[in-house]
């Protein structure tokens, strides 16, 4: 069946739309310049803000832009446009910062000269470990990481709690955290990450292969596990299904197009 452009652009934004719809009901919108949204009880923030501050041993003093929410014809916070990355700004705050949503410029600046001195280290034939596996597997090629964006002024993109941190998870979660976990080491079992007891096999055991090498996932996966039998048993990614909401774009920028219509939200990812 042949479908013109305009039908499969439609297609496309109506997929999006509903994908969107179906988050509202766990989406609180957070109106003000710096706020993009408040999703599973975390607000996120997407503005840089501005600030006027010291460099003293006190925690800055930082004055924030203030402006009128923008409202779509309908009344509700208009999100719409192209929202770009174009600082490094982390999820969560680290927690030597505490409160603190901003950094100084001098702050900004250290922390460049420290990226950038750590992702241009050339590895040495000690850290390198030649002839290995692991170096085989390119472990000790820092090409790929030697690109970074500026750090930005906040501390993190989440601006509520307070503390700038992902909220614990609930004791369901945690519970099938651990279930997961110990399938994962259960297939890991006889692979050289838990002979050479590596960080990847952190809580195993190296042994035979495990008997519960033919079971059933306990939940649907996203990241991969020790088996490919099945597309099932490989990541999103490798699956071509990474399309991850909320999205924060990637190691080199990245732009979302937010298009909105009465109560629907469609998102173009680059």
């Amino acid at each position: 069946m042949l479908i013109n452009e305009k039908e499969r652009r439609r297609s496309l934004v109506a997929s999006a739309a509903i994908t969107i719809a179906l988050l509202v009901p766990a989406i609180r919108l957070v109106t003000g310049p710096a706020s993009l949204g408040r999703v599973a009880g975390v607000a996120v923030a997407s503005g840089e803000g501005a600030q006027t501050a010291a460099a003293t041993n006190k925690a800055p003093t930082v004055t924030a832009k203030t402006a009128p929410a923008m409202k779509t014809p309908w009344g509700e916070p208009d999100l719409q446009g192209i929202w770009s990355r174009d600082v490094d700004i982390p999820l969560q705050r680290p927690t030597r910062y505490g409160d603190r949503e901003f950094l100084t410029d001098e702050e900004r600046a250290e922390l460049d000269r420290r990226i950038a001195d750590i992702v241009s280290r050339d590895s040495t034939d000690n850290r390198r470990m030649r002839r290995t596996e692991r170096d085989v597997n390119a472990e000790f090629v820092q090409a790929p990481f030697t690109m970074h964006l500026p750090v930005g002024r906040r501390t993190s993109l989440i601006i509520d709690p307070p503390n700038g941190r992902i909220p614990p998870l609930t004791p369901e979660a945690q519970k099938a955290r651990a279930v997961l976990r110990q399938f994962q080491l259960a297939l890991l079992q006889p692979t050289s990450a838990c002979k050479e007891q590596l960080p990847g096999c952190a809580g195993g055991k190296y042994g035979p292969v495990s008997p519960r090498r033919n079971e059933t996932a306990p939940m649907y996966l996203s990241a991969s596990i020790n088996r490919a039998d099945g597309p099932e048993d490989r990541s999103l990614a490798e699956r071509c299904l990474s399309g991850a909401l909320p999205d924060f774009g990637s190691a080199n920028g990245g732009f979302s197009r937010i298009v909105q219509a009465r109560g629907e939200v469609s998102i173009f990812y680059d």
